[in-house]
């Protein structure tokens, strides 16, 4: 099988000197006299699918580029080559498949008083699976007939609300009640457990070809293993349905290997639509009524069977694929925004050596140490007698650098012990948590640089 990330890291084609004839310029001959026009064009997109199957249907079709660039050449006329740059730009990215392009339109005979070699334009584009900062509605299905199906659902929508862009804002999940189905199965299959199904619109400002990924990352972090077609999960997330967070509610569509929008199958499930219908009734999955597509499938068994909870989940935190670990007794939520564990970290990505991300103050408490690049972490050799991350003298429940017992009071965190009594209830939202998580921490680096 061929993994996410493959599919969606690009490869290059090339394709250098087309040259075709067309009627493009600003004087009035130019409009009909043809003159030539050299187009060079790098694309990128995935060759790997391509290369297993040996698979021309798997590629982008560099004859098909040729003739799409002519056609747009010989086409409508335009003034400016750097509209008929655009032009072939577009052309091109029609194919969901193309990631990038960059189009150089070469315009060699150019009406130019003065000896030149060349007059030339470049654009650079993105396709629309790859393009972020848009607001999106995610339509966003979740199953699962493993464990505990409830608790895996609860706290998938959450991670999945969690991750956005570093800048944008994070909006509140409108999500439906947990319903119950029997399972799907091939012929000759093996019984499967019940399925716990849920549906969740999310609004993100990922590009889909992100969101997918970290859709992909969070099933794994809740143990989905992919054996078998339909084969029982822990936790399977498909998006539905993507649409503009606008007053348009534009459908976005494509038809990428890996994304297919909407989903192929989403029409036919009863346990998709019905939870969809109840929290948006006026919903289309590709421009049909999403009730008229439930009249169609009330054959299929499905039964409601409450209302979930999403809230923060019980510590250690699963955000972002990767486990944080929490203070001792906090059970909290964890702040936006809150970075990755440093390499040496629990939950670190495997083989990870790069830097501490900016602003992390240190390991939280229950988690062994690890000092900043390039200057020890306190309780290290080089900060003698500094008590640690608690941010007041005393003991240190740090059992890493410091090794000290005691009770601590985590920069941002509510304490963990005597230290203090504040909990996560004292903060009005996560935005307030995250502030003061940071305050606190520059207060502590303060002190520790004077030292």
């Amino acid at each position: 099988m061929i993994e996410l990330d493959q599919l969606f890291s690009p490869d290059r084609i090339l394709l250098e000197g087309l040259t075709a004839y067309g009627t493009h310029g600003v004087l009035a001959s130019e409009h009909v006299t043809p003159q030539p026009f050299v187009v060079d064009v790098v694309i990128q997109a995935v060759t790997k699918r391509a290369a297993a199957s040996d698979n021309i249907s798997d590629t982008v079709n560099y004859a098909e580029i040729a003739d799409k660039i002519v056609g747009v050449i010989q086409g409508e006329h335009c003034d400016l080559i750097e509209t008929l740059a655009h032009r072939i730009a577009d052309a091109l990215l029609a194919d969901m498949r193309i990631q990038t392009v960059k189009v150089t339109v070469n315009k060699p005979q150019a009406p130019i008083e003065h000896e030149f070699k060349n007059v030339a334009v470049t654009i650079h584009r993105t396709g629309a699976l790859f393009v972020e900062g848009i607001e999106r509605d995610y339509v966003v299905g979740l199953g699962s007939n493993l464990e505990d199906s409830r608790e895996h659902i609860e706290n998938a929508i959450f991670e999945l609300v969690m991750m956005n862009d570093e800048d944008a804002e994070i909006h509140e999940p409108i999500v439906s009640s947990l319903y119950e189905s029997e399972p799907i199965l091939e012929p000759g299959q093996p019984e499967q457990p019940t399925y716990s199904n849920a549906v969740a619109i999310i609004r993100s400002s990922l590009a889909p070809a992100d969101f997918l990924s970290f859709a992909q990352e969070v099933e794994q972090q809740h143990g989905r293993v992919r054996t078998e077609r339909w084969g029982a999960r822990t936790l399977d997330i498909d998006v539905i349905a993507v649409f503009e967070a606008d007053e348009q509610r534009r459908e976005f569509l494509s038809d990428h290997p890996a994304l297919s929008l909407p989903h192929p199958r989403a029409a036919q499930r009863r346990f998709v639509l019905e939870p969809w219908y109840e929290i948006d009734p006026l919903a289309r999955l590709g421009g049909v009524a999403v009730a008229e597509l439930l009249a169609q499938v009330k054959d299929q068994q499905v039964a409601n069977v409450g209302d979930l909870d999403i809230s923060p989940p019980e510590p250690p935190f699963p955000f972002g694929g990767i486990v944080i670990p929490a203070p001792p007794g906090y059970t909290g939520p964890i702040p936006p925004g809150f970075p990755g564990p440093p390499p040496g970290f629990p939950g670190s990505p495997p083989g990870y050596t790069g830097p501490f991300p900016p602003g992390f103050p240190g390991p939280p408490p229950g988690s062994p140490g690890q000092p900043f690049p390039g200057q020890p972490f306190p309780g290290q050799p080089g900060s003698p007698g500094h008590p640690g991350p608690s941010g007041h003298p005393g003991p240190s429940a740090h059992p890493g650098p410091s090794g000290q017992p005691g009770p601590s009071a985590h920069p941002g965190f509510p304490p963990s012990g005597p230290a203090g009594t504040e909990s996560a209830d004292d903060f009005e939202d996560f935005d307030d948590i995250f502030e003061n998580f940071m305050r606190d921490f520059d207060d502590w680096d303060e002190e520790d640089q004077g030292k």
